[in-house]
């Protein structure tokens, strides 16, 4: 997810933000039982561009 961060013609402020989007829902995954409503916060603070937003369904389909 952060390439296709990194691909997008994002500010470095909005860059950062989005890193730190992917860090929190990393660790609502590492942390054993990520809380859905959480995640799916997290994920539409995201840019919305086609690839991010795949990925971003990808993820919460893990949560199923």
């Amino acid at each position: 997810m952060r390439d296709e961060i990194d691909r997008l013609s994002l500010s470095k402020e909005e860059q950062l933000a989005s890193y730190e989007v992917i860090d929190a829902v990393e660790a609502q995954f590492e942390g054993g039982k990520p809380s859905k409503a959480v995640v799916q916060m997290l994920l539409n603070g995201l840019p919305k561009a086609g690839s991010i937003a795949t990925i971003a369904s990808f993820f919460f389909s893990l949560l199923g």
